[in-house]
């Protein structure tokens, strides 16, 4: 029910986190967890994925970037219980 262009900027960051993982664990046997330490996103058959499958098509290829290339870390989360502080509040 989220608007469509509030999924694609979901699934941008969701793809910059995940290239940001890839990056950070390449040494390592496996690439992200599937829990809430990388994210997890648990499919209910009640819902319907045609909307943000339709915005990570139409966001293919596009991640969060500057000068310097990814930007690193970028932060997201699942539920923030109706409120969030601003960023100076969290990153001293």
């Amino acid at each position: 029910s989220w608007p469509h262009e509030a999924q694609k900027a979901q699934a941008i960051a969701a793809r910059t986190f995940t290239l940001n993982k890839l990056k950070e664990r390449r040494k390592n046997a496996f690439d992200v967890e599937a829990t809430v330490m990388d994210q997890v996103f648990k499919y209910k058959k009640y819902e319907s994925l045609s909307s943000s499958q339709k915005a990570v098509r139409e966001t293919r290829g596009e991640f969060i970037a500057n000068n310097l290339g990814i930007v690193e870390p970028i932060f997201y989360h699942a539920s923030c219980g109706g409120a969030t502080d601003g960023a100076d509040k969290v990153f001293l």
